[in-house]
């Protein structure tokens, strides 16, 4: 609009030229003949007579003066014109080529790079290492019960929908893919290429390939390297592989052209062996991507610029046809960069000119003066035509280009400007004119480098930054500057192509803001401390007042971080459960429990989405609380005004739910009491870091879980008394190696676990295959069916003993060994065995049972004789406890007796047994300690039925009771005699007569006979005293 305003203006001046009195209103050229005739007719002469015209003479004179001068000019115009013009074409197009060379080789080296980049990226991911290391034990760095291949899957179709990506592959050394973006294509031979060689290199590659069963793509792989330890190399063990469409951008970027050409385009070529393979699309033959190839040394252009050398020169092109090009080398690629027109197209101007000049010539040889002056008018006429023409175009052009252009004199003001960059700095037409890039498309904060870098421009040639520019209603915005000097009419100045890169800006600062968070999440030690920095981060980039972070809990989403908020605000709105008048807790058919408000609604999906203030992804936002409020239906309008939102003022809200497959986790509050602080771009922006928060806090939980699991799963492991092992399968099953020992382990094989950690079975245990483990490891491993391996006897230089394994395979490979040391059993089999051996005929032959008990009271022998004294078999017995059939009331005395034995005391006794029918045994014991191999094993002895003895001494002791209680009644009868007697002869001597009863004398009193007077016992059985 303002070249074409600027054009009528051009004509409207040249049309009110004035003509001096007497002359026509003609062209200039017609001006200028005129006013060269009328000197030379009226020029005065000597003398007083008047002046005498010249006539047809002069006539002849002036028209062979300016047929002189139009030989002379056009020979000035054959010998000198034409090649600088020449000269002049060539150098503008090889600064319009290099130019052009230049931007397309950086664009497509940084987009390139961004491609290894993002491979780079994704192959240092810990489940990408884990996957393609081959690792199969803990940690995981993925949810287990998905699996890290379907984890993979999940978060490279997330990088392929961000990035445009056709698929995104991890493949193994030998080129296997191990996971791959969801609805990628078959990975081709052709990438599978590109990532050996990747992994060869130990670097990122990228290259552009093509198949005959999928569509032309490039390819971008990044090495992957297994874990270790700082410092020390790391192995390659596979690469991350990108495929990306080239007619996606690379294509429609090297077809696209700055200003419209004939011929111009700009190519990328590769060297196959000793031919130049063309890689993008041509267009002057129709053949695909990579079809054709010419030899090295035909192509010259392809050539140079694979062998790095960069030039703007002539050359012969693919066709055979001369083209002036600019070549490049694509740094960090296999391609070079053409940018060629065709040698015809830039001679066609002069080419024109000299055709004029010709036509020129005949007409001045046909008609001398018309054709003079006929030359000036058509040349005049047709020049400002192609002015005004070229000019029109030019506006067109520039117009038409996305990007804002515009002319900078060297005082930094604008001559000049195109309709898109009126349209970005928001003037109308014509006003951006004449303002001042250094001050008034800058805010303040951005203007002190304005000058150094216009100074640098004019002083370099050109340059090319990022800066920060105002519009005209003060908002700022992000932009590319791009300028060169060039010439403008008679004044030098900067051509500044400005590109809008706010879009650009936000996905960089989004991918930055995702990194931040996975970061946070991979280094953030709970759940809790990821939602406090996750809000801090959220708010310092939103920009609002309040953001606050909720986390489902059972059947409530309480605040798990919050800033921001009113005082009280996040204690009366953590709890979103739905109340009933009486306090109950409400829930629905299904048993879910109900809750309220707006964040009730978001979270449970019930909110129409349809409606405004909805998205597409179920979230809440407003930029204006109150007016959404009044646009409301009722049943909305109370859900909304339950919380305090409205209460706080607030006005600019949004609710974002947390979402990871299909399931709600939380939900992201942002608020503010200003109106419009947030867009609906920017809550997108926000839904979509919501995405990658649910998994972050997915991956919290389910790790927690894990730990959880695996923690009650060593305290098992460790606390088991059965010793446990667990495998990892070396060179696809071999050898195992070993990766967890429990206590039973250490104590069984008298090894610390630290001195087996991660080394081979075969090196700790080198008795293992002939032992047979081994071979049933390798069995187990490759079919995954449980084992037990019989028991038998392991011996090494370090250690022997008899063990009993059971093998079987976790799901994440390893294999686990749960045996038990065995020895000590097996050892009092052998001994009883042998003892059987050597005492069976005694043993068999004899009448009292014999029997050895361990230190621990097990019984582990006893004989036959067992059965006749007890009724039990031998087997019933042994195994058992020695105090199992020991009557109850004899049970303590037998233990102290046992423990008496096992001091040294050799005390024999006599116990109580119950019999199988549940009758009453004696026994009499001897026992002594029991020795084997030299130490104290138990005790052994014999136990003799003495059951009928003590029964017929039972019986005897009743018949002596008997006896001695008629013995007492005997014997009291005479003493009861005898103390008559003596009475007698007492009261004989008291009265001075001699005695009676000479033979008996007075004796002591007998025992009990204190009561009934001297010398007179009492009855044993307490009976009265009679008398003979």
């Amino acid at each position: 609009m303002e070249w074409s305003a600027r054009v009528r203006r051009g004509k409207r001046d040249r049309s009110s030229t004035a003509a001096r009195p007497g002359e026509p209103r003609t062209a200039s050229g017609s001006v200028l003949f005129a006013r060269v005739r009328r000197r030379w007719q009226m020029r005065p002469t000597s003398g007083s007579h008047p002046p005498v015209p010249h006539g047809p003479r002069l006539i002849r004179w002036a028209i062979t003066l300016i047929l002189g001068l139009l030989a002379v000019g056009h020979l000035a115009f054959v010998g000198l014109y034409l090649p600088a013009e020449r000269r002049q074409l060539h150098t503008a197009w090889q600064d319009r080529l290099a130019a052009m060379a230049d931007d397309r080789a950086a664009a497509v080296e940084t987009w390139a790079a961004e491609r290894v980049a993002d491979a780079t990226l994704m192959a240092a991911f810990p489940t990408v290492v884990y996957l393609a290391s081959a690792s199969t034990g803990p940690p995981f760095p993925f949810p287990q019960e998905r699996g890290a291949p379907a984890h993979l899957a999940d978060i490279f179709a997330t990088a392929a929908a961000t990035a445009g990506y056709r698929g995104v592959y991890l493949v193994d050394t030998h080129g296997q893919v191990l996971a791959a973006s969801t609805a990628a294509p078959p990975l081709e031979r052709e990438c599978q290429e590109v990532a050996r060689r990747a992994m060869a290199r130990g670097e990122g590659v990228v290259d552009i390939h093509a198949h005959q069963a999928s569509p032309f793509a490039v390819a971008a792989a990044a090495p992957v390297r297994q874990a270790g330890a700082a410092g020390s190399p790391r192995r390659v063990v596979g690469a991350v592989v990108v495929s990306v469409d080239p007619e996606r951008w690379l294509f429609p970027f090297l077809r696209s052209e700055p200003a419209p050409s004939r011929t111009g385009e700009t190519i990328l070529v590769r060297r196959h062996g000793h031919l130049v393979q063309f890689i993008s699309p041509l267009r002057h033959l129709d053949v695909p991507p990579a079809a054709l190839t010419r030899p090295i040394r035909v192509v010259g252009p392809a050539a140079a610029a694979l062998a790095g050398v960069e030039t703007v020169d002539e050359f012969t092109d693919y066709r055979g046809t001369a083209v002036l090009a600019a070549t490049r080398r694509i740094r960090g690629t296999p391609w070079g960069l053409v940018s060629k027109v065709d040698r015809t197209e830039i001679m066609a101007p002069l080419t024109d000119k000299a055709v004029l000049a010709a036509v020129s010539e005949v007409a001045f040889t046909l008609a001398v003066a018309a054709a003079a002056m006929a030359f000036f008018r058509v040349r005049s006429a047709q020049f400002q035509a192609a002015l005004a023409q070229s000019r029109a175009q030019f506006a067109d052009l520039l117009d038409q280009v996305t990007d804002g252009v515009f002319f900078v004199g060297r005082d930094g003001r604008i001559r000049t400007a195109n309709r898109r960059a009126e349209e970005m700095y928001g003037y109308p037409p014509g006003e951006l004119v004449g303002k001042s890039v250094l001050v008034d498309l800058r805010p303040p904060e951005a203007q002190g480098e304005a000058p150094a870098q216009l100074a640098t421009g004019l002083e370099a040639g050109a340059i090319r930054f990022e800066t920060l520019h105002r519009r005209a209603d003060g908002t700022r915005f992000p932009v590319e500057v791009n300028s060169r000097r060039v010439r403008w009419g008679d004044e030098d100045g900067m051509l500044s192509v400005v590109r809008d890169i706010s879009e650009r800006r936000a996905a960089e600062e989004e991918r930055e803001l995702t990194l931040t968070v996975l970061q946070l999440a991979a280094s953030c030690r709970d759940a809790a401390d990821l939602a406090r920095n996750v809000v801090t981060l959220v708010r310092e980039h939103a920009g609002c007042e309040a953001v606050g972070l909720r986390l489902q809990e059972g059947g409530d989403f309480p605040f798990l971080a919050a800033e921001g908020f009113p005082e009280g605000f996040v204690g009366s709105e953590s709890c979103l459960r739905a109340v009933s008048a009486d306090g109950a807790l409400l829930a629905d058919e299904d048993g879910r429990p109900l809750l309220d408000g707006l964040c009730g609604a978001v979270l449970t999906g019930g909110l129409d989405p349809g409606s405004a203030w909805s998205t597409a992804q179920g979230s809440f936002w407003t930029t204006s609380f109150t007016t959404t409020l009044a646009e409301m239906g009722e049943v909305e309008r109370r859900i909304a005004t339950r919380g305090r939102c409205r209460e706080d003022g607030f006005e600019t809200v949004a609710l974002v739910p947390l979402r990871a497959g299909g399931q709600i986790l939380g939900l992201l509050h942002l608020a503010d009491r200003r109106p419009g602080v947030l867009d609906g771009e920017t809550v997108a922006r926000w839904e979509r870091l919501a995405a990658h928060l649910a998994l972050a806090f997915s991956k919290l939980r389910a790790e927690a879980a894990l730990a959880s699991n695996e923690a009650r799963y060593r305290e098992l492991v460790e606390h088991t008394s059965s010793c446990v092992a667990i495998y990892r399968a070396v060179a696809e099953g071999a050898d195992f190696e070993i990766v967890a020992f429990n206590r039973a382990a250490e104590k069984a094989e008298g090894v610390a676990r630290e001195a087996v950690l991660g080394r081979r079975v075969t090196e700790v245990f080198p008795g293992v295959s002939a032992f047979g483990l081994l071979d049933v490891f390798r069995e187990v491993f490759r079919t995954g069916t449980p084992a037990r391996h019989p028991v038998a006897l392991y011996g090494d230089e370090r250690h022997s003993g008899w063990r009993d394994n059971y093998v079987y395979k976790l799901p994440s490979g390893e294999v686990v060994a749960i045996y038990n040391d065995v020895t000590e059993r097996v050892l009092a089999e052998r001994a009883l065995r042998e003892s059987e051996e050597r005492y069976r005929e005694l043993v068999e032959n004899l009448n009292d049972v014999v029997y050895r008990v361990r230190r621990d009271g097990t019984v582990v022998f006893v004989n036959a004789a067992i059965r006749r004294v007890l009724g039990f078999s031998p087997e019933e017995l042994v195994g058992s406890h020695f105090t199992t059939y020991v009557h109850p009331d004899d049970a303590e005395a037998i233990r102290r007796g046992f423990a008496a034995i096992m001091a040294g005391a050799q005390i024999p006794n006599e116990y109580r047994f119950i019999h199988k029918d549940g009758s009453i045994r004696w026994v009499w014991a001897s026992s002594r300690i029991w020795y084997e191999n030299g130490e104290v094993a138990g005790v052994q002895g014999i136990l003799t039925d003495i059951t009928e003895r003590r029964e017929a001494e039972q019986r005897l002791a009743a018949q002596v009771d008997e006896l001695r209680r008629w013995q007492a009644v005997t014997l009291g009868r005479e003493a009861r005699i005898l103390a008559l007697k003596l009475e007698v002869n007492e009261a004989l001597a008291a009265a001075g007569l001699p005695q009676r009863y000479t033979t008996v004398a007075p004796s002591p009193p007998a025992p009990g006979a204190e009561a009934d007077g001297p010398g007179v016992p009492s009855p044993p059985d307490g009976g009265s005293r009679n008398g003979p």
